[in-house]
This record gives structure tokens, C-alpha cells and sequence, in this order.
């Protein structure tokens, strides 16, 4: 709407001032301009200067801390113009932030001519008048002044007039004039007409007579923080929207009811005195995972049990780490949901790094609703040091409608809510919704497909529709997805009419068109029709027709007030709809892809990810897969990501499976693919492994016509071989692709020490690991004492890149010295590694306390190795107390190791004579590592055995021999089984475990 248009001039016997048209027929103005409860002013805008009659309906106190009212406007003659009012309030302390008012100040009006308004723009400080709940406004512009006639005209009446008298109700606008802020009240004293006093929009919120009337009229309630205005996701409504568009959540079109004990959960959370946390809702699209933020949302437009009013924003999927700054400095309580937060976790890590906060500053809390729980959790965590396990909540959300009787409940429901609706959206024919409800047969929910809320409430609407066509034109399509894009396309085609575009021959390209534009997202005008202009379904149409079609797609759906069109919704919509494009014409997206986003792009495969899921569309997954395969560079980092982010990543796994094994892909493409790849995934774990074979070939090959250019190459793909067969415990082809890589960067770095030597360093400090590992402990020492050496060359040139390296070898120097039993020398070298982490943790814990820990838990391994058992035991209980904290919201991450410390922990309990305490700790230690090896048994296995052990001995100490003997047994069977295939390394154990088993019968013997 129009902004002048809902500029209004108040009149009444005694006075006259402005307003702003908050609502069809609502009004808000000033207090001291209009009369009691009931009574009677004129209204008129800036666009109709007729008068019409309106009467006050809440007033706050004139001249007071309240000095607004609202004017319900009660003369049939007004024109009723669809308005939306979005509030906000400022939430941080930062000057300067632009604002705008707009009304009828007496200064600009002229006898005999119609009403005229002023525009003044300025900015605010929220610490001006902080105290009183008020805000100025600092005007840009020099004020106007009296002439002097003027002044002595005044003086002689004994009246000083205000330059800005009749502005007074203006609204005080900020965000380019979205938000309303505050209402004016004031010229400023002693400020020469340089500044205005606005009465703020929380003041008035905060009385309930207010928001009652705000409510009658449809005005939202929500207070949207102006200065994160630019972050937020604001979804504009059609004044009739389509028939999908009242399913979108934020619609609430079925008013919300039951999940009573997860909206308490979410309440308590708001009210918990963290002052940093956040909340993962997690079900599958369509659960109502969105719906619940929006009632959270609603919900926190009051204020809550300790009075704040929280402030809110549903964070925009585009919003850069640059936009995000202001977050860190609010001072009111904040909200900020991020819906599928498993695809937007670049912003998730930057969001979580600005609202790590200290105790005692206003509260953040981070609701993050997300389809599955998969690697993005570990992705966020280990670029955050674990922060959003720290701070996170999980919190499933289970099914609305679980049982065949709720679900015909909530048909019911939806039935009558959708019925009220559809008066106001675009459908084919007119009904008396009301009446078609009421005739239709109850249907058969049973089935798996109708387990989510969505879904059930997806078949209500097609009911309500396909009630109303002729059966021949009823669709066959048997999903309810497809039932109800039927009827989009219905109002496709009729806003295709009234552009001009109903040739018959258009309407299938129209709707590839369409597919195109609710995946590629241009920013401007002139992306989106050079996106038309490329696409080959609109190939032979002219420029003309061209923006037709630019036109009709703009008008279909809104925007949040970013690009050049809106999008269908919901989700699972939109998904169904793009599935069924991708099986009918599986090139579409091709001649588009070399000029792709990697934004577009990731979007593009999540969107058919999520479709290929479907059963439905079963063709979708094969399409997919190919479509993926045939662009490795444009597609395959996005294929990367959000294989790590899907319920089901098989068809993109299989998409980059055929990428490695086909012998034409380009070098580039591949190095591509693994520069995207995350430092562990589960799933990409055994491709990641094909890859970097397949790199490795490739420059071998290359090495053969051209010794020198590819060798760099060939030691970076080496090592990164090394590193993902580590990941798949293959450690005999890990040490030969490191030895090899470690040979190619002594080479090089003998040429050129700058560019290679940390390189080399690296791969060093790797091939130590991998011989550790093994059982090759000299050869281990020998290597990591290298990677020391040149680590401290490299720190004292450049401290802040290579201090932390030099900490890592030092910790993995005192393992392999120990192994040797070197233990002096062990002991300085992992101090060395302590005192470098313990400094590095205080200023970053985040980035590594759990460095730290690993360090004092070696600390404590040389200490008892030294039998300085007391302090060997203050070590271990620090790591103990930093990893069970961080097991405790990770335990996928940090269980091994909180496992390992509490090994190590009870042989510390033991050794200053605390038999009993190392005995509960012990068993610990063994219960976590039986809880990974049903997990990871080839990787944890070897560690249950070594706990087994160490709690048969501590059993032993306490004269508990039958115990002792059932574990020690245990661990032999483990011990037996892992000597299949490794004897050299464990076939000594088993031999001491099975004398330790025979001693232990011999004790059990003579009691």
C-alpha cells in the first residue's frame, strides 16, 4: 500500500494533528489531540482529504508516558485499503539509526488550500531520554524558524507556538519506513525545533487494552527489532493468495492446538538464566516444526513470566556473515529462529560466534529447526569448538497425529479453518466452503503417508477443491501433493490469462519456466530475464512476451522484500512439484548450470534431494544421481554439502561415486571435490578414499610426461589419502601414501623451504601418528622429532599461524618418547604442549579446550610414568571434568575421549591407594566404549579391550577376583580376535592377558 495513503490528519473542535492508518479502518494518533473513550473526531489522508467521522477507542494519558490513541474510523463512506502494520522497537544501544515522520504540521498549511504534509526524516539514539521510556528524534535537516513578526505576534498573545505543532500523532518510522516505531508527542524543548519526543512503540504494547484493540482490528502484535530489520525474514501476504498458499505455516490459518508439553519445554527454555542457548526441533517436512516456532513467536509478544518482551527474527536463508554484526551488541532479549538450519551452517557458525556472550547480558536464545540431525551438528561444532553442543538442547518433535482417531480429528479441524479461508484466496468458482465441508465423506488416514500434519491438512484442502470441479477435470495423480498443485495450476493459468499469456502451446513451457524461477533466485530485474532469455523451454519468444512472462511470475507469489519473485510453498510442495519437472525432462536445469551460484546450486540439489525421498516419484533419485554426475564442477561441491545434510545422501553419493570413476573427469574437478569435503564424514568416508585414489593416478600420470609441475600435487593428494584411509583404519596403506608423500615434500622443500616446509611438517607429523599407531614407536619418535624441529622454526617466524601446530607435535613427541619409555623427556615435552594450550584455550576456548585436555591427559600418563602419582591425578581430573562437559552435549564427538580419560583417571585413583573410586571410574570407562563399539566396532574395540583389562586389574586390588576374571576374559576374546588379522601387535597382549586369566583362576582356586 501506498505510504500516503495511510498518512491521516485528526480534527476535532479544539485541535488537529496526525495519524498513521494502522488497519482498514484503525488509526493511531496522539492522546492530547482527541477526546475521551467514545468520543468523535475527523479523519482524512494524504490521498482523500474528505473528512470522515471516527471515534476514539483507547486513549493513553495526554501529555503523558502513554500520549497515543487509536480511532476506529465508523463512517461508511471511508475506503477500506488492505493494510499491514509491522512494529518495531530498537534493541541495542547504537546511535544514529534513520527514521522518518510524516504528517501535517501547521508550518506548511495555507489558507484556502487543501491540507498539506511534511516529510521529516532523521535518525534516533535509544540512550536519549532512555530513562523515561521515551525516544528523540534528531532531525537531519536545519529546522525552520518563526519570522520575527511572528515571534512578537506570540509574545503579544502570551502563547509560544511550536514550529511543529499539527505533527503531533505522526508515526516515527524506521527500516526505510517498515517498521513504526513511535508516535510524536513533542517538540523539544531547547533544541530550536531540532528534535522531536516520539512516544515508543513497546510503551503502548505494554498495555493490554492497547493490544486488545490491536487484535480486533488483525494488527500484528509482534515487535520486530529494527536494528536487525535487514536480517529478518518477512513473509508478505497476498491480499488473496493462492489455494496452497494457506497451508504456509505463517498463514496460521489452522489455529494452532495440542503440543502442550513441547510448548512448555520451549517456554522453560526462554526462561532458563543462560544467557546464550539454543533449541534443535527436529521432525521430518510437514511435522509442523515451523508452525511451533511461529506459536513460540506469537507467544513472546507478551511479556513472559519475568515481564521482558523478547524481541524476534526468523533469520533470512540469504543473510550474509557481514549482516549479522549488529546481533552481538542487543540488549534486549532475543530470539532468532533459523529454519533448516542443516543447510545454512556457515551462518549458524557466524551467528553462534557473535551471541557468545558474557553471564549477565541479555539472553539469546537460537531455536534451529532442522529435518535430521546428521553431520552438519558436527560440521557447526568442530568450526566452533564445540559451542552448539555446549549450549544446545535437542528436542524431536513427534507426530501431531500419530493414530488414525487424532488424525480424523485434525482433518476436521483443518476442514472447518480452511472452509473460513478460502473466501479470500484465488479459486476457480465461489462455494459455500462451509457447505462442501459438511458434505464430505471422512477418508481413510491410516496409511504411513498421513503421519505428519501437513499432510493430513495437504488432503482437506484438495478435498474442499475437488469438491467443487466437474470429475473429468479432477486429477489422477494419487499423492495429495500432487491433488493440490492440480488446483495451483488452476491459478497458474489464470493469471497466465490475464497477461496475455493463455496460448495452449505455452502452458507446459510456462511451467518449466516456473520451475526455473523457484530455483534459481535472481537479485534484479535484469538476472531474471536473462534467466529467461537462456531458457531453452522459452526459446523463439520475444523480449516482449519475455517480460510478460517476467511479469506473471512476479505477481504469483510475494517476495520477503529480496529478489524479483516469491516462491510456491510449503516446502513439500515445492519439492513434489520440482520432482515431477526433473522426471518429465531431465535437461532442464543443464543449459543454467555453468553459470550456477553455489548458493543456487546447493539449493537446486537439496530441493530434489528431498524430492527424490518421495514414493511418488521414483524416477527422481536416478535423475538426480545423473544430473549430478554430468556437472562435477558446478554441482559437485554442492552435492558434497548436502549429502552431509540429508536424511537419505545414497543418489548423491552415487552421483560423486561416478564422477571418481569416470576416467575423462577433469583434474580440476575432482581437486574441487576434495577442497570441499568436511574433515570427517561417516558417509562420504569410503568415496573420500576413491577420490583422492583417484587424484593420486591422475597425477602420477601426469608426473610420467612431466616430472616436476605435478609433484606438489601428487604429496598434497598423498597426504590427504593417508588421512582418509586413517579414517577407515587401513593404517598399512595410510604409512605407505604418507611415507610417499613425506618423500615428494623433502624434496620440494629443499628448493623452497618457504613455500614447503609447513607442508612437509605436516605430512611428518601425520606419518608419526600412523607408526604409533602400528607399533613403530622409534620410528614414530624419529619422525615426530623432525615435525617438532621445523614446527619451532616455523612458530618463531610466524607464532600466531604455527604456535598451535608446534603444541600438536609437541603432545604427539611426548606419546611417541613414552612409547619408548623416554619418560623425562616426555614429560617436558607435553608441559611444553600444556603451558602453549592452556594459554591458547584462555583467549579461544572454544578452538581448544579440547586440545587442553588431550595435553593433561598425557600429562597425566608421564607424570605416573615418573610415579608423581598426586600430581598425575590433578592432570587427569581437568581432562576428565573439560570432556565429560563436552561429551555431554556431544557425545558423538567427545564420548572416545571422555572413554580414554576415564581409563586413565581410575589408574591415577589406583595408584594413590583409592581402590574403590577407580574401580566406579573404570567401569565407566568400559560402559562408554561398549556404547561406541555398537557404533564403530572395528574402531573402538581395541580400546574396550584395553579398559576390560584395566578394570579387571582394579577389581583385583579389591580382592574381587571372579569379576576380575570374567572381564580379563572378555578382553582375550577381543584380544583374539583382533590378532587374526594384526598379530604382531596383539599377539603379545593376548598372551598377557591370558597369563593375567590363569593367575586370576589360581587366586579363585585357593579362596
Amino acid at each position: 500500500m501506498d505510504t500516503a495513503q495511510c498518512i491521516t490528519r485528526i480534527t476535532t473542535p479544539n485541535s488537529s494533528g496526525s495519524g498513521y492508518l494502522i488497519a482498514p479502518r484503525l488509526v493511531l494518533t496522539s492522546a492530547h489531540l482527541v477526546p475521551d473513550l467514545g468520543g468523535r473526531v475527523r479523519v482524512h489522508t494524504a490521498t482523500d482529504h474528505q473528512p470522515r467521522t471516527g471515534h476514539v477507542v483507547w486513549r493513553g494519558t495526554p501529555k503523558g508516558h502513554d500520549d497515543a490513541a487509536l480511532v476506529h474510523v465508523t463512517d461508511p463512506g471511508w475506503a477500506e485499503r488492505a493494510v499491514t502494520t509491522r512494529w518495531g522497537r530498537l534493541v541495542t544501544t547504537t546511535p544514529r539509526t534513520s527514521c522518518e515522520v510524516w504528517g501535517f504540521p501547521e508550518l506548511v498549511q495555507r489558507t484556502g488550500r487543501a491540507a498539506e504534509t511534511a516529510q521529516l526524516v532523521g535518525t534516533v539514539a535509544p540512550g536519549n531520554h532512555f530513562v523515561n521510556h521515551r525516544h528523540v528524534m534528531d532531525l537531519s535537516a536545519h529546522p525552520p524558524r518563526w519570522h520575527a513578526h511572528e515571534v512578537r505576534q506570540q509574545e503579544q498573545d502570551g502563547q509560544r507556538r511550536s514550529l511543529w505543532a499539527g505533527l503531533s500523532g505522526a508515526a516515527m518510522r524506521c527500516g526505510n519506513g517498515q517498521l513504526l516505531v513511535g508516535v510524536v508527542a513533542a517538540d523539544l524543548e531547547h533544541r530550536d525545533h531540532a528534535a522531536l519526543e516520539t512516544v515508543p512503540a513497546y510503551v503502548l504494547h505494554h498495555d493490554p487494552r492497547f493490544r486488545a484493540v490491536l487484535a480486533e482490528h488483525g494488527v500484528s502484535l509482534v515487535l520486530e527489532p529494527v536494528e536487525l530489520a535487514h536480517l529478518a525474514h518477512s513473509p508478505r501476504a497476498h491480499h488473496r493468495p493462492s489455494p496452497a498458499a494457506l497451508l504456509e505455516a505463517h498463514r496460521q490459518v489452522v489455529a494452532f492446538h495440542g503440543r502442550d508439553q513441547v510448548m512448555d519445554t520451549l517456554n522453560q527454555w526462554c526462561d532458563d538464566d543462560e544467557t546464550l542457548s539454543a533449541m534443535v526441533v527436529h521432525g521430518p517436512g510437514g511435522q509442523g516444526k515451523t508452525r511451533l516456532a511461529h506459536e513460540l513467536t506469537t507467544r513472546l509478544t507478551r511479556p513472559d513470566r519475568q515481564g521482558r518482551r523478547w524481541a524476534t527474527v526468523w533469520l533470512k536463508e540469504n543473510t550474509t556473515a557481514e549482516e549479522l554484526g549488529p546481533v552481538k551488541d542487543t540488549t534486549a532479549p532475543l530470539l532468532v529462529v533459523v529454519d533448516y538450519a542443516e543447510t545454512r551452517t556457515a551462518q549458524l557458525i557466524r551467528l553462534l560466534q557473535l551471541c557468545d556472550r558474557p553471564p549477565g547480558s541479555p539472553p539469546v536464545r537460537l531455536l534451529l529447526l532442522v529435518r535430521t540431525m546428521g553431520e552438519w551438528w558436527e560440521q557447526v561444532n568442530t568450526a566452533t569448538g564445540h559451542l552448539l553442543a555446549d549450549l544446545a538442547r535437542q528436542l524431536p518433535l513427534p507426530p501431531l497425529v500419530p493414530r488414525n482417531t487424532e488424525r480424523a480429528r485434525e482433518y476436521h479441524t483443518a476442514l472447518d479453518h480452511l472452509a473460513s479461508a478460502l473466501p479470500t484466496a484465488h479459486t476457480p468458482h465461489q462455494a459455500d466452503w462451509g457447505q462442501v465441508a459438511a458434505g464430505l465423506a471422512d477418508p481413510d488416514l491410516s496409511g504411513p503417508e498421513w503421519g505428519t500434519v501437513l499432510s493430513v491438512h495437504m488432503r482437506a484442502l484438495a478435498d474442499l477443491l475437488d469438491a467443487t470441479q466437474p470429475a473429468m477435470t479432477i486429477t489422477r495423480d494419487s499423492a495429495v501433493e500432487g491433488r493440490v498443485l492440480a488446483h495451483e495450476y488452476r491459478y497458474w493459468d489464470q493469471a497466465a490469462a490475464t497477461h496475455g499469456l493463455d496460448d495452449a502451446d505455452l502452458t507446459q513451457p510456462l511451467r518449466d519456466a516456473l520451475a526455473l524461477a523457484f530455483t534459481l533466485t535472481p537479485a534484479n530485474l535484469e538476472e531474471a530475464d536473462r534467466l529467461l532469455r537462456t531458457a531453452a523451454v522459452l526459446k523463439g519468444q520475444t523480449t516482449a512476451r519475455m517480460h510478460q512472462i517476467r511479469r506473471w511470475i512476479s505477481g504469483l507469489y510475494p517476495t520477503d522484500g529480496a529478489g524479483v519473485w516469491g516462491c510456491l510453498q510449503p516446502d513439500r510442495l515445492l519439492e513434489y512439484f520440482l520432482g515431477q519437472r526433473l522426471q518429465a525432462d531431465p535437461d532442464l536445469f543443464d543449459p543454467h548450470l555453468h553459470t550456477i551460484t553455489a548458493s543456487d546450486a546447493e539449493r537446486l540439489v537439496t530441493l530434489y534431494t528431498r524430492a527424490a525421498t518421495h514414493p511418488a516419484l521414483p524416477t527422481v533419485r536416478e535423475r538426480l544421481t545423473r544430473l549430478c554426475a554430468r556437472h562435477p564442477l558446478t554441482l559437485g561441491p554442492a552435492t558434497i554439502t548436502v549429502a552431509t545434510q540429508s536424511e537419505d545422501p545414497s543418489p548423491l553419493v552415487e552421483a560423486l561415486d561416478q564422477i571418481t570413476a569416470h576416467l575423462n573427469t577433469d583434474t580440476r574437478a575432482l581437486e574441487r571435490l576434495q577442497d570441499s569435503l568436511p574433515i570427517f564424514s561417516n558417509c562420504l568416508a569410503e568415496w573420500a578414499v576413491r577420490l583422492n585414489n583417484q587424484l593420486v593416478k591422475k597425477y602420477r600420470t601426469k608426473e610420467e610426461l612431466n616430472p616436476n609441475e605435478p609433484l606438489p600435487h601428487l604429496a598434497r593428494s598423498l597426504n590427504n589419502l593417508s588421512i582418509r584411509l586413517i579414517d577407515l583404519g587401513k593404517n598399512e596403506s595410510a604409512l605407505q601414501a604418507a611415507s610417499e608423500a613425506v618423500e615428494h615434500y623433502r624434496y620440494l622443500s629443499q628448493k623452497d623451504s618457504n613455500s614447503h616446509l609447513p607442508n612437509l611438517t605436516l605430512s611428518l607429523n601425520n606419518q608419526s601418528k600412523i607408526l604409533g599407531k602400528m607399533g613403530k614407536h622409534q620410528q614414530a619418535l624419529d619422525t615426530i622429532t623432525q615435525a617438532v624441529s621445523h614446527y619451532r622454526t616455523l612458530a618463531d617466524r610466524h607464532p600466531r599461524t604455527h604456535l598451535p601446530d608446534l603444541a600438536m607435535s609437541l603432545n604427539n613427541q611426548s606419546v611417541a618418547m613414552s612409547d619408548m619409555g623416554h619418560h623425562e623427556e616426555a614429560l617436558e615435552a607435553i608441559t611444553q604442549a600444556v603451558e602453549i594450550r592452556r594459554k591458547l584455550a584462555h583467549h579461544n576456548p572454544d578452538a581448544y579446550l579440547n586440545d587442553l585436555a588431550t595435553s593433561l591427559n598425557n600429562q597425566a600418563n608421564r607424570l605416573a610414568a615418573l610415579r608423581r602419582f598426586e600430581q598425575a591425578l590433578e592432570a587427569i581430573t581437568q581432562a576428565v571434568e573439560i570432556r565429560r562437559k563436552l561429551a555431554h552435549h556431544n557425545p558423538d564427538a567427545y564420548l572416545n575421549d571422555l572413554a580414554t580419560s576415564l581409563s586413565n583417571q581410575a589408574n591415577r585413583l589406583a595408584e594413590v591407594g583409592r581402590h574403590k573410586d577407580a574401580v566406579e571410574t573404570i567401569a565407566q570407562s568400559v560402559y562408554h566404549y561398549e556404547e561406541l563399539c555398537t557404533k564403530n566396532i572395528d574402531t573402538h574395540l581395541p580400546n574396550l579391550a584395553t579398559s576390560l583389562k584395566n578394570q579387571a586389574f582394579h577389581l583385583k586390588s579389591l580382592g574381587h577376583y571372579r569379576e576380575a576374571l570374567s572381564c580379563m576374559e572378555r578382553a582375550a576374546l577381543i584380544q583374539q580376535r583382533l590378532a587374526v588379522d594384526q598379530q604382531a601387535i596383539y599377539k603379545p597382549h593376548l598372551k598377557q592377558t591370558l597369563e593375567a586369566c590363569a593367575w586370576l583362576q589360581k587366586m579363585i582356586d585357593h579362596e
